[in-house]
C-alpha cells in the first residue's frame, strides 16, 4: 500500500503502488520521523522528503528533498519506473517527476495556478491533476 503522511496532522493516506505486488512503496515525510533502522530525519517548514519504502517496511531509501505548501499527492507511472508528484516551483505547486532510482527532477508543468494530486493514466500517456486558482475581485453595488 502507498502511504503518504500529511504535513499538518500526520494522518496516513493509503493508496496502491503502481507497479504491482512486488513494487516498493513511497512515503512523504513532512516532519521529523524515525525510519526503519532507527534513522532520524528533520524537515522543517515546507520541507518534504520522498522515500521509497520496501513492502515489508524494513528498508527506506530517500529519493529527494523538496518544498511543498501542502500534501501535493503522488502516483507511479504504470511501468513503475517514475514517480509523479506535486511540489513547489517558485510560489506555486506544480507537477514534477523523478526516476524510481533517483537522479534529477523534471518539472512537468508551468501553470499560473497550483497543480497537485497527479494521477497517471493506465497507459501512461496522460496525467490528471487538481488545479487550484484564486481570484480576488472588488465589486461595487448600490446601497
Amino acid at each position: 500500500a502507498l502511504i503518504a503522511l500529511g504535513a499538518v496532522v500526520g494522518e496516513p493516506h493509503e493508496g496502491e503502488c503502481g507497479a504491482g505486488a512486488e513494487a516498493e512503496c513511497v512515503e512523504i515525510d513532512a516532519r521529523a520521523r524515525h525510519l526503519p533502522g532507527g534513522e532520524h530525519h528533520e524537515v522543517g517548514g515546507n520541507g518534504r522528503i520522498l522515500w521509497v519504502v520496501s513492502p515489508d517496511g524494513k528498508r527506506a531509501e530517500k529519493l529527494i528533498e523538496y518544498a511543498g505548501s501542502t500534501y501535493g499527492g503522488l502516483d507511479w507511472t504504470p511501468d513503475g519506473k517514475t514517480i509523479v508528484y506535486g511540489a513547489l516551483a517558485g510560489e506555486r505547486m506544480q507537477i514534477c517527476a523523478i526516476s524510481r532510482s533517483g537522479g534529477p527532477t523534471r518539472q512537468l508543468t508551468n501553470d499560473s495556478a497550483n497543480l497537485m494530486h497527479p494521477q497517471v493514466s493506465p497507459d501512461g500517456r496522460w496525467i490528471a491533476c487538481t488545479r487550484m486558482s484564486q481570484s480576488k475581485e472588488i465589486r461595487r453595488t448600490k446601497f
